[in-house]
């Protein structure tokens, strides 16, 4: 998950970089530059100004991020479930 927002974030700081040194003003107002601007870029792409960007590069990049938390909810789930049936049968 963490590679596949390194290269979101990669990628804005590329091919938005009016975008990005905003997130960086940000970040260091908040307090942490380099966390808070990553933070700020992934938040920006759920209800921000990066939300309405159709580029497909960075479509594809989001995608696989989705199916990347798709399939951690999945295996948190299954992880779940296959605890539960342990421990009934122990």
């Amino acid at each position: 998950m963490n590679s596949a927002n390194d290269k979101i974030c990669h990628y804005i700081e590329l091919n938005y970089p009016e975008h990005w040194q905003h997130f960086i003003i940000r970040g260091r107002q908040i307090g942490n530059e380099k966390k808070w601007t990553k933070e700020l870029a992934l938040a920006s792409i759920k209800d921000g100004v990066l939300s309405e960007k159709h580029d497909a590069k960075f479509a594809n990049y989001l995608n696989v991020r989705k199916k990347l938390q798709s399939n951690l909810i999945s295996f948190s789930i299954l992880a779940f479930v296959v605890a539960q049936l342990i421990s009934a049968i122990v």
